[in-house]
């Protein structure tokens, strides 16, 4: 196969971007490790900073709602 090396590294690439993305929604399905009682506004700038990032990606990719 011609591209097999970037074919192996495309898959490689893709299998850590899916890890990422699985820490991702394992650490926003846990709020982030904050409990309610401690959010204040600095967790929210977080928050939309992640978002921001994320947003990015996915109007990168042609995928933004």
């Amino acid at each position: 196969m011609k591209n097999e090396k970037a074919l192996d590294a495309y898959i490689a690439t893709i299998t850590e971007i899916n890890a990422k993305l699985a820490a991702l929604t394992e650490q926003t399905e846990n709020h982030l490790g904050y409990s309610p009682e401690e959010i204040n506004w600095g967790h929210v700038g977080t928050a939309k900073h992640i978002l921001e990032q994320l947003a990015e990606i996915t109007e990168f990719l042609g995928c933004d709602r």
